[in-house]
């Protein structure tokens, strides 16, 4: 692998960029935003700013070491066992790390890429066999919408989906699909992911295997904790409560801030969440109303779709769930709220259920 960023060069379709053949001025094709990131990687700084996706706050810039984004860059590649005779898609914000750690995979192992608009539906116009892929949730539901989308994914060998987790609706839908396509774990912090589940084909894992060279454990609340010393200088503990194997496989439950106290009882609401969706096919969430004398009253959003109506979907829910993980409402929306990168918006989602009764 190319670890040397001086005798690194990156194929863009026919195109040809080395460090000593950047162009001088702005290209006038889609290839601008790629040179500025090239011109960046191969400047003399060892590092570079990377903005994080503003999920779990406000967004803000990272200072990172490039020879860290190239060992995480190299654990994806040897995982996948990519090297230059295969064709990598990029179809993302080149702001974000995930943007710019394929671009990254391709500089060290010798990939082709092709560039693609970033738009929700980024296999629309594509041509080109693809063998690696990176895309968030939102664009996996567009792309299995089309027919014609969704057979050109199946084609593609590996396909990573990062960003925010998979609802079961989608994840559903994903493991139809015959070729390799995997759920990750990781977050701007470790420079992408440090973990893979696969979600496709008859190999599915509802557990994330560690990357090489990278193991986990919990902290003394329960928290994923991440020692990964070739990506990050010292061992971070996540906000994601998880389920540990003694093989070091792990299961995320949700985050520590997304518990509820109702009437003295803590409930994990991404749990409970993948519970209900088991019953119910429908886009949905759980979020929390105020009140007197619960504290904090669990609350169903569901996307509108007609069908059952809510005395009678409560109903059935009381008799599948133990007593306090039922909601105490139901609120239909037109479509349930999620953040650019296709995470929940929870915010929106309290905001919804605390103002006057629907």
């Amino acid at each position: 692998m190319y670890l040397d960023r001086t005798h690194q060069h990156l194929r863009v379709g026919e195109r040809y960029y080395t460090p000593d053949t950047l162009p001088t001025s702005e290209p006038a094709n889609q290839d601008a935003a790629l040179v500025n990131f090239l011109r960046t990687w191969w400047s003399d700084d060892e590092y570079m700013l990377v903005q994080t996706s503003g999920s779990t706050g406000a967004p803000k810039l990272l200072r990172v070491s490039k020879a860290r984004m190239m060992q995480s860059a190299r654990a994806t590649c040897s995982f996948f066992e990519l090297n230059a005779s295969d064709t990598a898609l990029l179809c993302m914000d080149l702001r974000y790390i995930g943007a710019m750690m394929l671009v990254v995979r391709c500089l060290i192992s010798g990939m082709k890429l092709i560039v693609q608009p970033t738009r929700s539906n980024p296999l629309l116009k594509l041509e080109e066999e693809i063998t690696f892929a990176a895309i968030v949730p939102l664009q996996a539901r567009e792309i299995l919408r089309d027919p014609t989308t969704k057979n050109k994914l199946s084609r593609i060998k590996y396909t990573i989906i990062g960003g925010s987790s998979l609802d079961a609706e989608l994840e559903h839908e994903l493991s139809t699909l015959p070729n390799g396509i995997y759920s990750t774990y990781g977050m701007t912090e470790t420079l992408s992911h440090i973990a893979l589940r696969r979600v496709s084909g008859t190999d599915t894992n509802p557990y994330y295997t560690p990357l090489e060279g990278i193991s986990v454990y919990l902290s003394d609340r329960g928290t994923l904790c991440i020692k990964a010393p070739l990506i990050t200088p010292e061992p971070l503990e996540t906000n994601d409560l998880a389920e540990l194997l003694s093989d070091g496989r792990f299961r995320i439950l949700g985050r520590s801030d997304n518990i509820i106290n109702s009437g003295g009882v803590k409930i994990q609401l991404e749990l409970v969440e993948e519970a209900i969706a088991q019953l119910h096919t429908a886009p949905l969430a759980l979020t929390w109303r105020r009140d007197q004398r619960l504290g904090q009253a669990l609350i169903l959003v569901l996307e509108e779709r007609g069908g059952q109506d809510k005395t009678q979907l409560l109903g059935s829910l009381k008799s599948h769930l133990p007593c306090y993980h039922c909601p105490k409402d139901i609120i239909y929306v037109p479509e349930i709220p999620r953040l650019a990168n296709g995470k929940l918006d929870r915010k929106a989602l309290e905001r919804i259920a605390n103002i006057e009764k629907y």
